[in-house]
């Protein structure tokens, strides 16, 4: 978030005599790009296992940016039951708007709220690169405050209030569930329940969560979903910069997940630099309380595997992840604590893969001489797996024994499910690299497919819809080391489980390993 100078704060008492150059906004047309990459063939490993869902039809959709001067229209393209897109017609000719938020920057007697947060929520069509510095001219009288929001720019609901009821009660009894694996408080099916209700951005995204997840495990493309989705788009974008809150975080949170469901990697990551701007712009991260720290890690393990996929590194860097002080908070359940740290060790494995462009099985050693950062983290990650509570400790464990293709392995809670699959896919990154200098012995903790009959053990394992959708990732670079037939076929027959019980699609993968085992 940028600010003035001194000199500038300085100038404002002072009479102007300058003239400024006026503030510029910069549309961000990536649809060249994003058509090429669909044109092309793409990488296997640039597709997430729920990339294939949609139906057939299209919708026009308008994005209203913080100056209602500015649109951009959008058109929805579902393109077949294989691959939905979104991308620009016509880019629009976006001026220098006036944006009266700018003022509060002028004048430190506004209280934090009314500060302006310039959202950079993807589809409005802009980039924080884009900002030019405003001269400090305006006169504050002008900044938007809560009495003057006009309801009117609140679109209307597409469906009546029965269909939206009965979406609400599918999104708390399964949908929210799935932003909640290392979040044992249920801030998004539980405590925040009323909140949702209050809050149009954010109803309208889990409604058209919940329409999507109905309409994958019905086998039904709804044209109801599309325009439900749209829906809590212009929701979003019809909000004013200073009611950007907790709320709008969330909506904004389960549209990453919609369009994990749906899209591709790239369109679902930029989604995720709407949420990132906004956690930047209020200063919360996974240290902060409540449904800001619940966001956080949702949002977290969706833009690890963004960037795995996309081989970059994770969109807020990983220092700015938690406080010193973490590890001691208790206000934070103490399974939730040490699940999370899992989560930051991984993340901190993938931006260190990302400065050179990591290639599945591939070592790194040539590029990179030295790995002491590896064997750092390597150490790091064994140290937290040694030292973590009982909370996270597996229940039962009992060897795969005959006819068995993985070890049960059963935890009770969903963060020590979580927390364990981090564990062993982060082993499994860093071994099948070779990037570490300390495996001197046959322990099994060194040996790579331990970890990869692990993460199978744990997932087929568990019935939890939460974690299902949340394994699907590390469970696809397990199954890359798996050479039994037995173990082959019952990933895949996990897969299809998976679709039929959450929706999640999970096709695309299983063909990837279709065609790595040599499958017809």
């Amino acid at each position: 978030m940028w600010c003035l100078s001194e000199k500038e704060s300085a100038s404002l008492s002072g009479p102007q005599t300058k003239s400024h150059k006026p503030m510029s906004l910069k549309f961000v047309d990536n649809t060249e790009e994003i058509e090429s990459y669909y044109r092309e063939s793409c990488p296997s490993t640039d597709e997430y296992d729920g990339n294939k869902g949609g139906s057939n039809g299209r919708h026009t959709i308008y994005h209203e940016d913080l100056d209602p001067s500015l649109k951009q229209t959008a058109r929805y393209s579902s393109m077949d039951s294989h691959n939905n897109m979104l991308y620009a017609e016509d880019p629009p000719t976006c001026q220098a708007p006036t944006l009266p938020e700018i003022q509060a920057l002028a004048d430190h007697h506004f209280p934090r709220e009314q500060l302006p947060r310039i959202r950079s929520l993807s589809f409005l069509g802009l980039s924080h690169d884009s900002f030019e510095q405003p001269a400090p001219t305006f006169s504050p009288s002008t900044i938007a405050t809560p009495s003057s929001i006009n309801k009117d720019k609140m679109p209307s609901w597409p469906i009546d209030d029965r269909k939206k009821a009965m979406l609400i009660i599918s999104y708390l009894r399964e949908t929210a569930t799935w932003c909640e694996t290392t979040d044992s408080m249920r801030q998004f099916s539980l405590q925040t329940t009323q909140d949702l209700l209050e809050s149009q951005a954010y109803s309208a995204a889990a409604v058209a969560m919940a329409s999507r997840q109905r309409d994958n495990t019905t086998g039904v493309a709804s044209l109801e979903t599309l325009e439900l989705y749209d829906f809590a788009r212009e929701t979003i974008c019809s909000l004013e910069s200073w009611q950007n809150d907790h709320m709008v975080l969330a909506g904004a949170l389960q549209l990453c997940v919609y369009c994990m469901m749906s899209m591709e990697v790239n369109e679902w990551r930029l989604h995720l630099r709407g949420c990132t701007g906004t956690f930047q712009e209020m200063g919360w991260n996974g240290s902060s309380d409540g449904l800001p720290a619940a966001c956080f890690w949702a949002f977290a393990r969706i833009d690890i595997w963004a960037a795995y996929l996309t081989k970059q590194p994770t969109l807020i860097p990983t220092d700015f992840w938690i406080s010193p002080s973490y590890d001691a908070d208790e206000s934070t359940p103490l399974q939730d604590r040490y699940s999370n740290k899992a989560i930051w060790i991984f993340g901190r494995i993938i931006n260190e893969l990302s400065k050179f462009g990591h290639d599945q099985c591939t070592s790194v050693s040539a590029q990179q001489p030295s790995t002491d950062v590896f064997s750092d983290l390597w150490i790091e990650l064994d140290s937290w797996k040694e030292n973590c509570p009982k909370a996270v400790q597996s229940l039962i464990e009992i060897p795969a024994l005959g006819e068995d293709a993985f070890p049960l392995i059963i935890f009770g809670n969903t963060s020590a499910i979580c927390r364990n699959i981090f564990y062993h896919a982060g082993s499994v990154l860093l071994l099948e690299r070779d990037l570490t200098k300390i495996r001197m012995n046959n322990d099994s903790k060194y040996q790579l497919s331990w970890h990869a009959q692990r993460i199978g053990g744990i997932s087929t394992a568990t019935e939890n819809h939460a974690n299902l959708v949340n394994n699907l990732q590390p469970l696809f670079l397990a199954a890359r080391y798996y050479h039994e037939a037995s173990k082959k076929i019952a990933v895949l027959r996990h897969l299809t489980q998976i679709e039929r019980s959450t929706g999640w699609k999970t096709g695309s993968r299983s063909a990837e390993l279709r065609e790595l085992w040599g499958f017809g």
